[in-house]
């Protein structure tokens, strides 16, 4: 098995805490064995959501659909394609500076599908 280590410069461990295994995981953000977002993924979603809750130009309600979206672009799920294309329809309402901003948070933990459907 080979080991991956992070592409983020944050501290990277080969074994999640509670499971006690390597991590064997393609894509580095996330474990292995249980699927769980590793610290350094979950440090850049916080983040990014943190920043969302400071978007002025967005409603209450566009700001929590915008962070609904952000678990759905770090995993290829079947609601991937659907969260790239709120989130594109946002970041109209966002503008070109908060969209910078949040593609520049997010492109470390989205997928590559992810990145193509959201123009990164």
């Amino acid at each position: 098995m080979q080991l991956v280590a992070a592409r983020i410069s944050a501290p990277a461990s080969t074994a999640r805490p509670h499971l006690k295994s390597p991590i064997r995981e393609v894509r580095p953000g996330y474990c292995g064995g249980c699927g769980k977002p590793f610290p350094w993924t979950e440090a850049a979603l916080s983040a990014t959501k943190e920043y969302a809750d400071e978007l002025d130009q967005l409603s209450p309600k566009d700001r929590k659909e915008l962070k609904g979206t952000f678990d759905d672009l770090a995993g290829d799920t079947a609601r991937t394609p659907l969260a790239a294309g709120r989130f594109k329809k946002l970041m109209i309402k966002v503008g070109p500076v908060g969209e910078g901003v949040l593609k520049k948070f997010l492109e470390t933990v989205v997928t590559e599908a992810a990145k193509k459907m959201m123009g990164l």
